[in-house]
């Protein structure tokens, strides 16, 4: 008799496809043949010219002050409602150079990772599916069954590649049928594995759309990549926010971002979910149950992180180096996205739409077929099931790798 009951037999991480069994195989593939012989874009790691991991040196600095200063501290416990002056900072550092309604009531709580803020979220505000656009992060199946929910996909991308309007509509007018309430999670800006971004415009018709429905209503955002547009940190990747709230006043809207990525600091863990709502009462409750949430789950979340982010956040001259410091890296990045959309373009195939972020993603008819044939020489991608195609992580490779990659692929196409 199994030890584990029937509903959980499938939360089972995929060994042999999965990011991180094809990264294993990448490095395994290293050893064997050396770092210049492979090509390894799998994992969503920002790294140098030369191979190592991007790092920001105020973080860093922060952090080994804290060491000296604060050490009882940071090995202490911190509430599992979180830092009260992160709560009160990380909502002002996101939305910093938005007019946003007078009526509006923000909650924020720090989480394990922006993969926790999605967790937190699903587990307390979805009903029985979550609404996201194809293709999406592969984890966000595993976070929906692990939440005891499942995920109705639309297609992100239409053929010209823009947002697929209709597809969006149907499948919110199908779920918004048969359920209570309606939860959303979109990835944008800087899709993950996309690179795409929802515009403006687009994000006016989804607010259109929501405000067809007279259910309870949120959407969450993804904000993982927000800070690695062209220009970085910018108001304008969230300028819409302000008109969809406008558009439908009933919408609630959870942001997440992610401290793991956007301080390079991917092991530290550290993430939010951001509430804004018009319901006071409501505003309340979300973080008194977000924060029961917490305790019942992991107890606290990690103080060294929270203690580093609140006090860069209370220093504007921290802030700018900070984020003088992520530019740099970005610049690369950006670089390496210009590079392989030229090269793409020459070598025939065809990519979606990348306006920023760490990865794109190259449309391939049997993408599990073509990535396999890339392994053979030395290429690990990650292929993607629905729309059909290879994820590309950008972030990771050098800029001769870029150059070199889409005639690598068109010639196994």
């Amino acid at each position: 008799m199994s030890i584990i009951i029937d509903s959980r037999k499938d939360i089972v991480m995929n060994k042999k496809a999965g990011i991180f069994a094809v990264s294993a195989r990448a490095k395994q593939r290293i050893s064997e043949v050396g770092k210049d012989s492979v090509i390894n874009s799998t994992l969503g790691n920002g790294m140098d010219e030369q191979g190592n991991p991007f790092l920001i040196p105020t973080f860093l600095e922060v952090v080994r002050n804290m060491m000296n200063d604060k050490a009882s501290i940071l090995c202490g416990y911190t509430a599992p409602g979180g830092l009260p002056t992160l709560n009160e900072t990380y909502p002002k550092y996101i939305l910093q150079g938005l007019d946003l309604p007078k009526d509006l009531h923000i909650r924020s709580i720090p989480t394990h990772g922006g993969s926790g803020a999605l967790t937190l979220a699903i587990v307390n505000m979805a009903d029985q599916t979550v609404i996201s656009h194809l293709p999406y992060w592969p984890n966000y199946t595993l976070i929906a069954k692990q939440s005891g929910k499942q995920i109705k996909g639309f297609q992100l991308l239409d053929q010209n590649l823009n947002f697929d309007l209709a597809s969006f509509q149907s499948v919110v007018s199908e779920v918004a049928a048969k359920e209570k309430r309606l939860f959303l999670m979109i990835n944008s800006p800087y899709s993950n594995p996309t690179g795409a971004s929802i515009t403006d415009a687009e994000w006016e018709e989804i607010g259109r759309e929501m405000k067809k429905h007279k259910v309870p209503k949120t959407i969450l955002l993804d904000l993982a990549y927000i800070d690695f547009g062209v220009h970085g940190k910018d108001p304008r990747a969230l300028a819409f926010i302000p008109r969809l709230l406008d558009i439908d006043p009933e919408l609630n809207l959870v942001l997440v971002p992610s401290a793991s990525k956007s301080f390079m600091a991917y092991g530290w863990r550290l993430g939010a979910a951001i509430l804004l709502t018009r319901d006071l009462q409501e505003a309340d409750l979300w973080y008194n149950v977000m924060e029961g949430t917490t305790r019942g789950s992991n107890s606290n979340n990690t103080t060294a992180p929270q203690q580093a982010l609140a006090t860069i956040f209370a220093n504007p001259e921290l802030i700018a180096k900070v984020e003088a410091e992520r530019q740099l890296a970005n610049a690369v990045i950006q670089e390496r996205f210009k590079i392989f959309g030229e090269e793409s373009q020459k070598a025939g195939i065809r990519i979606s739409k990348p306006t920023g972020g760490y990865f794109t993603m190259v449309y391939a008819d049997q993408a599990g077929a073509v990535a396999a044939k890339l392994e053979e020489k030395h290429i690990f991608t990650i292929p993607i099931a629905n729309p059909e195609g290879l994820r590309i992580s950008i972030c990771s490779l050098t800029k001769e790798q870029c150059r070199v990659l889409p005639k690598e692929i068109a010639s196994v196409m």
